[in-house]
């Protein structure tokens, strides 16, 4: 599920009218239902009051669920990072509590120099270093702009 549907699901979940996020929001009702279908995107402010009004957490409306795609992601991160991702070990058919090795892309076999983590932990953090890396970039953007067009 993406970002849209996740809105539209929490809002239902509340028993809330796109009209009465969007006046809580001090947004028309047509951004809001252009969030919902996923024809525009919020950006980083507003989906933090689209969260608060909902009573979710950011992470909730914007984190991957899928396994293949979550599992795609935290490979992609770790690999911008010169970092290789291995599969250690099942645990008890919990996909969240197998175990991974994590290591340096050039030394992936040497054992002093990778880590276990198990793969809820691994995603957690994955998904918070992309999140403060989306408020770094929003902070970049903004103060490139206002330094372009100082208005």
């Amino acid at each position: 599920m993406v970002l849209g549907p996740r809105i539209a699901a929490a809002r239902k979940q509340k028993k809330m009218t796109q009209k009465e996020l969007a006046a809580i929001l001090g947004l028309a009702t047509g951004t809001v239902q252009q969030y919902e279908l996923g024809k525009r995107r919020p950006d980083i402010d507003v989906l933090k009051a689209i969260a608060n009004a909902l009573n979710v957490s950011v992470d909730a409306l914007v984190s991957v669920n899928e396994p293949e795609d979550e599992y795609e992601l935290i490979c992609d991160t770790l690999s911008t990072a010169g970092l290789s991702i291995a599969h250690a070990s099942c645990t008890s058919g919990d996909a969240d509590k197998d175990i991974y090795y994590i290591s340096r892309i050039e030394d992936p076999d040497d054992p002093d120099l990778r880590i276990e983590i198990e793969y809820s932990k691994l995603a957690n953090i994955i998904h918070q270093v992309l999140e403060d890396a989306d408020a770094k970039k929003e902070e970049y953007i903004q103060k490139r702009l206002d330094a372009e067009f100082s208005l």
